[in-house]
């Protein structure tokens, strides 16, 4: 539905119970987007993080015909996790995806992770969190858990997606 309203590129990533790369559904939606747009550009997200080995799953996901692996390295951040984005800059640099550093990446670690790694590309939400317009707020309880809260909203952050910008450029 994307690509047929004009978007450019798709991005997914199927696993099986196991926590491998699902090949063959991986497969089946290969073909299906390449059947409405041969040349679009498809990623594989982060659920490459999520698997027994980043490695050998970038493996599977390279001779499946993705063109990009969004990946933190297996770590919380890629900050965490740039030793392994470096492994996979480095086995793909002639022929391959095109590894995509994403996960906690700002204004602070962008340039140390892009010269560590070896990266052409980096992802980042550059988002923050805004108050939301709530006025009454039931303080008894939290619908999400964690650092979660009903009383805000990530937006993505204009001056944080310029200076990421501005820090790419200048490198």
């Amino acid at each position: 539905m994307c690509l047929e309203n004009g978007g450019d590129g798709i991005v997914f990533g199927c696993l099986t119970e196991l926590g491998t790369v699902d090949v063959s559904a991986c497969a089946r939606l290969i073909s299906h987007v390449r059947a409405i747009k041969p040349d679009c550009p498809i990623t594989f997200h982060r659920a490459i993080d999520m698997t027994p080995s980043v490695i050998e799953a970038a493996k599977q996901v390279y001779k499946l015909g993705f063109d990009r692996i969004l990946t933190s390295g297996g770590f919380q951040t890629a900050f965490e996790g740039r030793h392994v984005i470096k492994e996979m800059v480095e086995m793909f640099k002639d022929d391959g995806p095109i590894i995509v550093p994403g996960a906690g990446i700002n204004k602070d670690n962008l340039v140390q992770i892009l010269e560590a790694t070896g990266a052409k590309e980096f992802h980042g939400s550059a988002s923050i969190k805004v108050a939301s317009n709530m006025k009454f707020m039931n303080e008894k309880l939290s619908l999400g858990g964690g650092d979660c809260s009903e009383y805000s909203i990530k937006m993505t952050s204009v001056e944080s997606v310029r200076a990421l910008c501005q820090l790419f450029k200048k490198r």
